[in-house]
């Protein structure tokens, strides 16, 4: 019997009435990552040739692979952790102890969700901190060649929306592999997502061909042409969204990366709530003369994290409710390669609107992507702007009455 099944990712039992596909296949990941993160057996070096800036100066580093073998009824299983002593970095600064990662990862549970690309099987922690994703070899190949200026990157800019990875790890079995990478979750909260969106600034086949239930919609991961409401944001709080997500994007587009997506989150207060979070917020503006005097510590250093893992709408939405946003990127590892200029070629023929798919060079995908975020984010200037043509318009309509 074979360990692996390729179609469905799943582990068939090994011990017919004491495991369930997915407890083995949780058995032998938590046993291997253990194995890396603290028994690791062997240790081998390989020297790979990366870029490391927007200069193109280029470095040696030493990529350690370490492996550890075990027998599951007499079947060698092999287990790799890629990179460790790059993630070990991005685990302690993520205020990760080795006891406490492991901790989380006890806790996975398969992600049922409609997001990802095809073929992407989740895995989430139930204190909702860490994903587990299986990866492609294209991904494996993409996240080879960038982790060293990845890790650069996040160093330099600690407000990335960048995913934090936080480990890699690959199972072979015979002639089949497998490899995983583990992040920090984007909706890391208390607070309920009630929507969320992957927003890639793009319309073609991008959902809206119908209208969901709540209940549904709640479950589902929701796109493009289904957002029908705007991001409520002070002005500068989108400008440093907008700073942070195009430096974010800029990284990827030097190293040809390109259909990544904006994760959306949204939780809807009630009307009361609402009420009572502005009257606070007054409050807050006469003793401190802003709204934002009662964040401290770490939230203050992740501005986009500082109100309950997320950031506070700074005004009701079109439904008179306060929002709090959740928001990342994710996705980033897909190269402009020759799959995705057939793909282009493809829609281009069938659809005639080229500039509406996803699948264009990284340059084009910034702008766009970019041209995007600015008409969903609105502030307090651009709400009076509106209101103002509004009345404008009114008073047009008016006159031609009379």
């Amino acid at each position: 019997m074979s360990l692996f099944k390729k179609k469905s990712f799943k582990l068939p039992s090994k011990k017919q009435g004491k495991f369930s596909d997915q407890h083995f296949f949780l058995k032998v990941l938590l046993r291997g990552i253990k194995s890396v993160l603290i028994k690791s057996k062997k240790t081998k070096k390989e020297t790979v040739v990366v870029k490391l800036d927007q200069n193109g100066e280029e470095f040696e580093y030493n990529e350690e692979l370490e492996e550890y073998e075990y027998d599951e009824n007499e079947e060698v299983i092999k287990f790799k952790g890629y990179h460790v002593q790059i993630y070990k970095h991005l685990r302690k600064k993520n205020q990760w102890k080795t006891k406490d990662f492991f901790r989380s990862l006890c806790s996975l549970v398969p992600l049922a969700t409609g997001g990802g690309r095809s073929g992407a099987y989740f895995y989430l922690t139930t204190d909702h901190k860490l994903v587990l994703k299986n990866m492609s070899s294209v991904d494996k190949h993409s996240l080879d060649l960038i982790v060293q200026p990845y890790y650069q990157h996040l160093k330099k800019y600690p407000q990335t929306l960048l995913p934090i990875f936080l480990g890699q790890f690959g199972i072979t079995f015979g002639k089949i592999k497998l490899t995983f990478i583990i992040m920090n979750y984007v909706f890391d909260s208390d607070l309920k997502i009630h929507k969320k969106y992957d927003l890639k600034g793009s319309q073609l086949n991008r959902g809206g061909d119908h209208w969901e239930k709540e209940a549904e919609e709640e479950k589902k991961v929701l796109k493009d042409n289904d957002l029908n409401e705007n991001i409520q944001l002070t002005a500068s709080f989108k400008k440093k969204l907008k700073r942070q997500i195009k430096c974010d994007a800029e990284f990827l587009k030097l190293y040809n990366l390109m259909d990544y997506s904006l994760l959306l989150g949204i939780h809807y207060f009630s009307k009361e709530k609402t009420r009572e979070i502005q009257l606070k917020e007054k409050k807050e503006k006469l003793t401190n003369g802003n709204g934002n005097g009662n964040q401290t510590g770490k939230e203050k250093q992740i501005w986009f994290k500082q109100y309950r893992g997320g950031i506070l709408g700074n005004a009701n939405n079109c439904f008179g409710k306060r929002c709090v946003y959740f928001i990342g990127l994710i996705d980033i590892l897909q190269p402009y390669n020759t799959n995705k200029k057939m793909e282009r070629g493809y829609k281009a023929v069938r659809y005639l609107h080229t500039k509406q798919m996803s699948s264009v060079n990284p340059k084009l995908y910034l702008g766009r992507f970019m041209s995007n975020l600015d008409l969903i984010i609105e502030t307090k200037r651009k709400r009076k702007k509106s209101q103002t043509k509004k009345k404008k318009s009114m008073k047009k309509v008016g006159k031609n009455d009379d």
